[in-house]
């Protein structure tokens, strides 16, 4: 999953997908350093209570994140032409908050989705 790529510096940012930690995990939010994307499907996504414990956990670590979320469910509509409209704000969105924290091109970035 995409957390396990938190303390790699050659990320330089990375997102959730409908995904979310099993347990809270102090050790995996101190060791994220990048920009993070949390795409979630509303309260009926079966990670949205996970997700949204990551958000309030990683946030708390001081580095630059964003929660996305629209009530669609789990898998959202990624199978829509083009990938729906979660699509269209993973990439850029990974890649506006990398250089809004001081990266100067963007790397590839890392997504977990279930």
């Amino acid at each position: 999953m995409a957390e396990g790529t938190a303390g790699d510096f050659r990320i330089s940012s990375w997102g959730l997908n409908s995904s979310g930690l099993f347990a809270p995990d102090q050790a995996l939010y101190n060791s994220v350093h990048t920009p993070v994307l949390i795409v979630l499907r509303g309260s009926g996504d079966i990670s949205y209570r996970s997700g949204g414990r990551d958000y309030t956990n990683i946030g708390a670590v001081g580095v630059p994140i964003m929660l996305f979320s629209k009530a669609l469910g789990h898998g959202g509509d990624l199978f829509s032409p083009n990938g729906g409209d979660f699509t269209k704000i993973e990439r850029p969105g990974t890649n506006i908050l990398a250089m809004r924290a001081g990266a100067r091109t963007p790397s590839p970035c890392i997504w977990a989705s279930v």
